[in-house]
């Protein structure tokens, strides 16, 4: 029997394609760079900016999976609120209109970590004790990602206030000029990078593959579970 939630699934699983796809490119930028501050003529922010509008998508696509586990849980014990479902499908709502408003550089490019944070916050709340809709292995998987998500949203506000708090600035200052930016040899900066890239390593990475297996569990669900 078709499952009821096979349109969430679907949209989990483009979510997990087109998040695999953003962080290639992201990689790809990062590796590539040779400049601190890019302009945006550069090959490589182009590449930073690509991945940004795929990650627009990954989670526009994931809203409707927070919905379809709010109604998986309802009939069992230790249902997910309607409070804890606000927290993710706005906290995916506002990750993707952060990147929209950083991409024209309205907000800075980076803000959109933040929410995407507070959605890591949510996974961590679904998956914890929620044995009756998720296995073993995607509540674990789930829990691992959202610390990661977690871990790379508190980059920014340690950012704006032990390194510079030039971020905050709206509109967004011009990323092509170094002297907008402040010196980045700095031991707090480069330690923070490091928990960026642990985040990020964590998160961002694995955050794709855990919609794909959520998108695959959601196709087979059945229909007396509604």
């Amino acid at each position: 029997m078709a499952s009821p939630y096979r349109s969430a699934g679907r949209a989990a699983i483009a979510s997990g394609i087109v998040g695999i796809i953003g962080y290639a490119f992201l990689i790809t930028a990062v590796t590539t760079r040779t400049e601190v501050a890019l302009s945006l003529n550069n090959p490589t922010y182009v590449m930073f900016k690509t991945h940004d509008v795929l990650v627009i998508f990954h989670f526009i696509f994931i809203i409707p999976t927070t919905f379809a586990l709010y109604r998986l849980s309802q009939l069992q014990p230790r249902a997910i609120s309607k409070l804890t479902l606000r927290l993710g499908a706005g906290a995916a709502f506002f990750t993707a209109l952060f990147l929209i408003l950083g991409i024209f550089l309205i907000i800075s490019d980076g803000l959109y970590s933040v929410p995407q944070g507070v959605f890591g916050v949510w996974m961590i709340i679904v998956c914890k004790n929620r044995q009756n809709i998720l296995s073993k292995g995607l509540r674990w998987f789930g829990m691992i990602v959202g610390l990661g998500l977690i871990i790379t949203g508190l980059f920014f506000p340690l950012y704006a206030i032990f390194v510079s708090s030039t971020v905050l600035k709206i509109p967004a200052v011009d990323p092509s000029d170094p002297a907008n930016f402040p010196d980045h040899v700095t031991w707090i900066n480069e330690h923070l990078h490091y928990l960026l890239d642990v985040g990020s390593v964590i998160g961002m990475l694995t955050f794709p593959f855990w919609t794909l297996f959520i998108g695959r569990k959601l196709l087979r669900e059945k229909l007396n579970k509604v």
